[in-house]
Formats: structure tokens, sequence, C-alpha cells
């Protein structure tokens, strides 16, 4: 039992900020720095990738589908899917973020850390698939 590790990124404010202007060469250096940084420290290839503030581009799918990743996260939603991007299936398999994240809900209505887990907790579906997206700060 445990937890995936997945890879987020190199630099989360350019894939933010930039994703849609940046070139393929320059999207693959974000990964392939993301890639050797998680080897060092883990000592494997990452599996899953989950694009920084869930943003996409064709060009970042493709690149990711061709290094191998099994899946990415880069969408909320209730179910796994394969996207389209300009009428061609992308055969990266997307499994959405399905619950709130911490940071978008604490503070709503006075919750505190505790009670971000217990409506994470009543939240969580049998049979359905629960993804929280949880980050290092």
């Amino acid at each position: 039992m445990g937890h995936e590790v997945g890879l987020h990124g190199y630099d989360h404010v350019k894939w933010h900020d930039r994703l849609n202007r940046l070139s393929r060469r320059e999207i693959a250096e974000q990964v392939e720095r993301a890639i050797r940084i998680y080897k060092g420290i883990l000592g494997v290839r990452p599996e899953s990738f989950a694009g920084p503030s869930w943003h996409s581009t064709a060009q970042s799918l493709d690149l990711l589908n061709q290094e191998g990743f099994t899946y990415s996260s880069d969408t909320r939603g209730v179910s796994a899917f394969f996207p389209e991007t300009g009428g061609v299936r992308v055969p990266l398999l997307q499994i959405p973020t399905t619950l709130p994240t911490m940071d978008e809900m604490l503070g709503i209505d006075g919750l505190d850390v505790q009670g971000f887990y217990k409506m994470i907790i009543s939240r969580l579906r049998r049979n359905l698939l629960n993804v929280l997206t949880v980050t290092a700060r």
C-alpha cells in the first residue's frame, strides 16, 4: 500500500504563464530537467505527469506521450479519458483531479486543515475515481 509520486514539472510559473507560447524544444527542456531531478531523487523515471495549474497543450501532450508517460493529470473531471486536440485523439490517458485542493478550500466558511481532511473524506466515493492533488510548498 502507498501512493504514487508523479512529476509536476520543472518551472511551475513558466509552465503556468507561458506554456501556450513555448516552443516544443522549450517544453522538452522543462520536462527533461524535471525527469533528471526526479530520477536523481527517486532512482526511477516518473510514470505520470500533472501539468502545473492543470495546463496542457497539443505539443505538451504529444511530448509527454513520446516520453513514455503512462498518463497525465492536466484536467478536472469525474472519469479518465483520452483527449482530442485538433480532431486527433492523443494516446496519453488523462486521469482528472476529482477533489478540491487544500489551497482552494482553506478559509472558506472558516475551514481549517482538519476540517479540510474531514471534508475530503466525506467526498470519497466507493467504486469511483477519487483523485486529490497534493503539492509541496
